[in-house]
């Protein structure tokens, strides 16, 4: 279980806060070796234009053991291309389409 916050120091949009977070869970990937498989967003904030955006969050997952995981493809980054998010008023959840470079 690893907390995660990134803050930023202007309003941004929710698509470039995506980015960003799935940029340090590839980081994370990368560099520490770790999987994720859950998340719990604890914090999201980015309502106001005079705000600070940030996103804290728990993901849970485990180091890379690759007799249990097999890694197919090698992701190299989020993009913007046909980036959509959508957000369900009645449930409070956020569906996202995105394609990654691999």
């Amino acid at each position: 279980e690893k907390q995660i916050e990134i803050s930023f120091n202007e309003k941004m949009s929710k698509e470039d806060m995506l980015i960003v977070w799935l940029e340090k869970l590839l980081f994370l990937y990368e560099v520490n070796g770790l999987i994720f498989s859950d998340f719990t967003i604890t914090h999201f904030s980015n309502e106001t234009e005079k705000s600070n955006s940030k996103i804290k969050a728990i993901a849970r997952g485990e180091k890379i053991n690759f007799k249990k995981h097999e890694i197919f493809l090698q992701i190299k980054g989020p993009t913007y291309h046909n980036l959509n998010i959508q957000y369900d008023n009645k449930t409070n959840i956020f569906s996202v389409e995105i394609v990654f470079d691999i």
